[in-house]
């Protein structure tokens, strides 16, 4: 095989990336709107019978040249797009193994493969069916005729086919350029550090190994007074855990406007020295083997030739984790809640439990259920969890597990503010509850449409129910994703059987 060198995975990417850009701001857009237009000339030429003398009619023929003009770049730069996303996704992948790095044996790649392969094998018919399209509408623009009919049935399956298009967004230089083929069905059950292992979860397999190598170069970035203090709080625990667990939960605070991108700074410069925002080389681009940059929150951190993870990085992450697993955030607000409304009772209580699920939920989708807990007392403790769930699969399960136990850290047991410089405040009380508790993440996959009851117990070693709690789910069928299949096959049988039936005189 041979050697694959950065600079060219580099040159590949950055035009896959543009095309990418084009075709997930304008030209899925263009792919859904140009057939229709078409539709619509055609159409009206039908109804006025203008097939026959079209060149008395040039503002038509100039409308047909116009829209097919477009529709033939549009395809393009489609077809395009796939090429290089499929040339750019496997000059990755065996970059990536030279190095020693097989991404194909992470969990969740076969799936991105699969999905990636199947959109991109569609845009490929969708761009032969199109040619065939305008080389259809050409002599019918100047000889006129009842190619028309023809040219319409091929518009209609041209359509049917970008409504079969599931995401043309395929950037593997973004953090999120491969979400809308990966959802986080490939996860732990045991959460031990609540807020980053579930983020990391959320990451497509390619960006999980960027996010390593950016904790990585997070932990050199790490002040010594802060590693000593976490240290000496609980021995054993690993100083970037609760970097991250306070990182992730400022920037979920900003993305939500409860507090200022001038605040995070202010927030992480307690417990890193953040670097700042240098010049970006040309492209977006460094050299063959650099390491990763300084980390700041305006460019993120310089991986692999790239920037990665900086503030808005993470909001687009957040975007579609509020979309996939809303639950996760209603642990996080309640947390925030009880830190500032409950804090003694919270302070008083031996365990703390909370459940969160998708309230509402596609039947053909599946429910993340999340139970968090906090043990508030020095030493692990073993509790299980019963889960029952008629409706779903599975539908009962039990799970033992020893709750990590606070350590000496302890819960204030006076009212303390959002953020202070001078006091306890909940922003460094929340890493430190996130870092300290524990959670299971459950997948329950719908099995009947209607309104589902979730029950969940705790319960401690001797059998002893300490606390429960129940929910309701709704399963619903997803009405968007059934319209827009069933207007694809519409489409695409409506175009070929329309040219066959006028050959019938049955129109």
């Amino acid at each position: 095989m041979k050697k694959i060198t950065m600079k060219e995975i580099e040159s590949l990417e950055a035009l896959q990336a543009k095309i990418s850009w084009f075709n997930t701001t304008i030209g899925k857009k263009l792919l859904y709107c140009l057939p229709v237009i078409l539709l619509c000339i055609s159409g009206l030429t039908i109804i006025k019978n203008w097939g026959s003398e079209l060149e008395k009619h040039p503002e038509v023929q100039w409308g047909f040249i116009l829209v097919l003009v477009l529709f033939a770049i549009n395809t393009l730069v489609l077809a395009s797009g796939a090429i290089y996303t499929r040339k750019a996704f496997f000059q990755r992948l065996n970059y990536e193994r030279q190095k020693g790095r097989p991404l194909d044996s992470l969990r969740g790649f076969k799936t991105i493969e699969t999905n990636i392969m199947q959109t991109l094998n569609t845009i490929s018919l969708l761009a032969l069916v199109s040619f065939v399209t305008l080389a259809i509408y050409v002599p019918f623009i100047l000889r006129g005729g009842d190619l028309v009919w023809m040219a319409m049935g091929i518009t209609l399956i041209t359509l049917g086919l970008g409504l079969a298009v599931k995401s043309v967004r395929m950037d593997i230089t973004s953090v999120v350029g491969l979400a809308d083929f990966f959802t986080p069905s490939n996860h732990e059950l045991f959460i031990d550090k609540f807020f980053g292992d579930i983020f990391m979860y959320h990451l497509d397999p390619v960006t999980r190994l960027k996010w390593d190598e950016f904790i990585a170069g997070i932990e050199t970035m790490l002040k010594p007074e802060f590693v000593q203090a976490v240290q000496e709080e609980e021995e054993g625990e690993v100083p970037v855990s609760f970097a991250l667990e306070k990182l992730l939960y400022l920037h979920y605070l900003e993305y939500s406007d409860v507090i200022s991108h001038d605040t995070v700074k202010e927030e992480l410069n307690e417990i890193m020295q953040l670097s700042r925002p240098k010049e970006v080389p040309q492209g977006n681009q460094a050299t063959e083997g650099s390491p990763v940059g300084k980390w700041n929150l305006d460019q993120g951190a310089l991986i692999d030739g790239h920037y990665y993870f900086s503030s808005e990085d993470f909001f687009k992450i957040f975007a579609g984790m509020k979309r996939s697993t809303p639950s996760f955030f209603s642990i996080i607000d309640r947390l925030q809640l009880e830190l500032i409304d409950n804090i003694k009772i919270m302070a008083d209580d031996p365990i703390y439990l909370d459940v969160a699920a998708n309230e509402v939920v596609a039947e053909d989708d599946e429910a993340h259920v999340i139970v968090f807990l906090y043990n508030n007392t020095p030493d692990a403790k073993p509790y299980t969890i019963h889960i029952f769930a008629p409706g779903f699969e599975p539908e009962a399960l039990s799970v033992k597990m020893a709750v990590e136990g606070r350590g000496s850290f302890e819960l204030p047991q006076t009212t303390i503010p959002l953020m202070s410089s001078e006091t306890e405040d909940v922003i460094g009380i929340m890493a430190q509850l996130l870092k300290n508790g524990d959670a299971l993440w459950l997948t329950l996959e719908p099995r009947k449409r209607g309104t589902q009851t979730l029950q969940i117990l705790l319960t401690d070693e001797d059998g002893t129910i300490i606390e429960g709690k129940t929910m309701t789910i709704s399963v619903i069928r997803e009405v968007v994703a059934v319209v827009k299949g069933l207007t694809s096959k519409l489409s695409v049988l409506g175009g070929a059987a329309g040219p066959i039936l006028k050959q019938l005189n049955l129109f």
